[in-house]
């Protein structure tokens, strides 16, 4: 694996240098991204394994003086896949496979340009490194987006106001809640549904509710639950419709509509 050192003071400065035994890079950091939650986010192939960041632009200078290249690139994941782009001079290459096929994309039209222009070859045979032309193996500014992916994981609720964070957690809260409620106010049954699958009259009764091998009587849930729709507004006595949809897994589901008196 090849070593890096790098010498940065990011982000005071977005100048960041790197070295390697036979190259050095500058790269000018112009957005550092993010790193999407798994499992939408990348990893560079082994045995690497970099993570590859969302919404990412660099700025790379590399080569030597008489030669020296000058190119953007960029990161951003389309349809949870990243995509690769590069731009230099007028000039644009992108890769939906990885960092190296863009930058060998980038490497083949410098020499196709030179070429034409009856230049000398300005690249050799050797591939570029994808993972150097964008910068992905720079330690410090991977620290940083860890630790700010960490901090907004960890934010308190009260620094959730006007985000759907806060929404998240709202709902998140209130299903553990009725959850746990209705755990200890509605009794659970169970059954050996081997006995009785073959007992047509046991689907034929509409007052249970069937989750694999346990059920619940609708009675009980009404019970439970129309009292507080009646407090808070949610049923009318006037017009006392509701509309009860039963599901399992997810697998199965149905929905039955009725009347009910209060």
């Amino acid at each position: 694996m090849t070593q890096y050192q790098e010498t940065d003071t990011f982000p005071q400065n977005p100048i960041i240098k790197a070295q390697t035994k036979t190259n050095s890079f500058s790269y000018e950091i112009i957005q550092e991204g993010y790193y999407p939650l798994s499992p939408i986010l990348v990893y560079t192939f082994p045995p690497n394994k970099y993570k590859i960041p969302d919404k990412y632009i660099v700025k790379t200078i590399f080569g030597k003086r008489s030669n020296q290249q000058i190119i953007k690139c960029s990161i951003n994941y389309i349809n949870n896949k990243p995509l690769y782009h590069i731009e230099f001079e007028d000039q644009v290459v992108e890769s939906k496979k990885s960092t190296s096929e863009a930058a060998n994309l980038y490497k083949d039209i410098l020499n196709k340009i030179a070429k034409l222009k009856n230049l000398i070859k300005l690249c050799s045979s050797t591939r570029f490194n994808g993972i150097e032309i964008f910068g992905l193996q720079l330690q410090n500014i991977k620290k940083i987006r860890e630790n700010k992916h960490r901090k907004h994981n960890l934010k308190p609720f009260n620094q959730l106001a006007n985000s759907s964070q806060k929404i998240q957690w709202l709902i998140s809260e209130m299903r553990a809640k009725i959850t746990a409620e209705m755990s200890q106010a509605i009794k659970v049954y169970t059954f050996n549904f081997e006995e009785l699958i073959d007992n047509e009259s046991f689907y034929e009764k509409e007052n249970y509710k069937i989750e694999k091998e346990i059920y619940r009587s609708l009675k009980d849930i009404l019970n439970y639950t129309i009292p507080a729709w009646l407090e808070n507004g949610g049923l009318s006595i006037q017009d006392p419709v509701l509309r009860i949809r039963l599901s399992g897994d997810g697998r199965n589901k149905i929905s039955n509509y009725g009347n009910y008196g209060s």
